[in-house]
């Protein structure tokens, strides 16, 4: 079963990286997700690389029923390690129950969405002799709400759907 483990994670590896089927050091395996990583850790490094590794391990919780704490998605494991850690995890569903429900818990910072919101405003109510710069900046923070909403939404969806599907495993055994 660690073999079909350990093929599953290389493949959903693979389906991540910019470069599938180029070589990689299983000692550091997660900075492959990259091209040609220039040092360890390089994944955490840009914006790039954390948008692949987030995919990565959100499909890997999907796929095998576990949820990474925030520990876990900022250690930097081995490939061996990685798996072991899906194992352990699945052999243990309380423990990525009560990761994934402080996870639920958390809520965005809507002070600060506020403030931010009440600052442009406060820009565009100023620029109000100039209807066209006022008119785009609305517009710019129109979309911009609009996406953060978004992301939220669909951040909770997983979230819950991966409560699910974890709470329904972990009865089952």
């Amino acid at each position: 079963m660690k073999s079909d483990l350990k093929t599953q994670i290389i493949a959903i590896f693979e389906e991540h990286r910019e470069k599938p089927e180029d070589d990689y050091n299983p000692g550091h395996f997660l900075d492959f997700l990259m091209p040609d990583p220039p040092a360890r850790r390089a994944v955490m490094n840009s914006f790039a690389g954390l948008r692949r590794y987030n995919a990565f391990v959100d499909a890997v919780q999907e796929e095998r029923g576990v949820y990474f704490s925030q520990k876990d998605r900022d250690a930097h494991y081995s490939l061996d390690a990685f798996c072991e850690r899906v194992k352990a995890l699945q052999n243990s569903p309380k423990s990525s129950l009560q990761s994934l429900n402080n996870a639920l818990k958390r809520r965005p910072n809507w002070n600060f969405m506020i403030l931010v919101n009440v600052i442009a405003l406060s820009i565009i109510v100023a620029l109000r002799q100039h209807p066209f710069v006022a008119a785009v900046l609305g517009l710019i923070l129109t979309f911009f709400n609009y996406r953060l909403y978004r992301f939220h939404r669909h951040e909770r969806d997983y979230l819950v759907r991966l409560n699910e599907q974890i709470k329904a495993a972990a009865s089952g055994t």
